[in-house]
């Protein structure tokens, strides 16, 4: 059996200190703390910064136009 506690605030620094009463029954045991956020966290139109970094990733529509020119005329020989 589980038990749940729901508790809101608003997030105003890197840190969240939890303190309510019920905190007590939970010293010694294993608790899973899930964090729920509505809305999305990062701006969905911009690539993750990893994709940013460089236009040649596998998947990526960006081509380089001297890179398939090679391509092109060394597959035609």
């Amino acid at each position: 059996m589980h038990s749940a506690i729901v508790i809101k605030q608003i997030v105003n620094s890197e840190k969240i200190v939890l303190s309510f009463p019920e905190i007590k029954k939970m010293i010694g045991r294993e608790v899973e703390i899930i964090v729920l956020v509505e809305g999305e966290l990062e701006d969905s139109t911009v690539p993750p910064r990893a994709l940013q970094n460089s236009g040649h990733v596998a998947g990526s529509v960006i081509l380089d136009e001297e890179a398939m020119r090679q391509i092109l005329e060394n597959r035609l020989r």
